[in-house]
């Protein structure tokens, strides 16, 4: 650490080094009521450099170092797993990675703050709806990959039927437009495919309806 004053003690350069890293700041200005206080914030600032510590997995920089971090790892009471794949895999299972749970979504609706859920390989189609938030920087929620494993949560559904090309009653084939029926299980509350369509002429025509009706 290296401090440069000038007469009227004011910082001219404040160079701090630890482990090759080098912060300086420069025209630092103080009184010598305050000195105290700045003994205090470099006391903070090397105190921070000192609580280097690996990611978890180690992440190696292009010139060969361990890219180290300076906040604390996060500490979680509780750690939930979930893995469709998994032959035993059901959301009435405790959660655990002998018995995980099936989806997401039932990992959603019993974390509590300070808990993490750890997620196996697959893609997860499913709508995740989370019962609560973390409590605070040190009892938040977290939702994790499994280490190397790639996972995908997707809204979209894989249709089982097939598809052929689009066409109007008593009209040819249209090109580039392609239908299919859609399955009634997909929509669990409401299917807005099934709604009435009305065309622009019926829907003019019933505002002049409306219009003719007497006051």
């Amino acid at each position: 650490m290296e401090l440069e004053f000038n007469d009227d003690l004011e910082v001219l350069v404040l160079n701090i080094s630890y482990q090759k890293h080098i912060i300086t700041l420069s025209r630092y200005k103080m009184k010598r009521a305050v000195i105290y206080n700045l003994s205090v914030f470099l006391a903070l600032l090397t105190g921070a450099f000192a609580a280097e510590v690996s990611l978890s997995p180690a992440v190696i920089l292009p010139d060969g170092q361990e890219f180290k971090t300076w906040e604390a790892p996060l500490k979680f009471s509780r750690t939930y797993y979930v893995d469709q794949r998994h032959n035993k895999a059901a959301d009435n299972n405790p959660g655990t990675a002998d018995l995980p749970f099936r989806t997401l979504n039932r990992a959603a609706q019993v974390l509590q703050p300070g808990e993490r859920v750890v997620v196996a390989a697959g893609i997860y189609r499913e709508r995740v709806a989370p019962a609560r938030g973390g409590a605070g920087p040190d009892r938040m929620i977290s939702y994790e990959a499994a280490p190397s494993a790639e996972v995908i949560l997707s809204g979209s559904e894989v249709l089982p039927t097939n598809w052929a090309p689009s066409k109007l009653a008593g009209q040819d084939d249209i090109k580039s437009a392609w239908m299919t029926t859609l399955p009634a299980e997909l929509f669990a509350d409401e299917n807005p495919f099934a709604e009435i369509n009305l065309t622009g002429q019926q829907f003019c025509l019933g505002r002049q309806r409306q219009r003719d009706l007497p006051a």
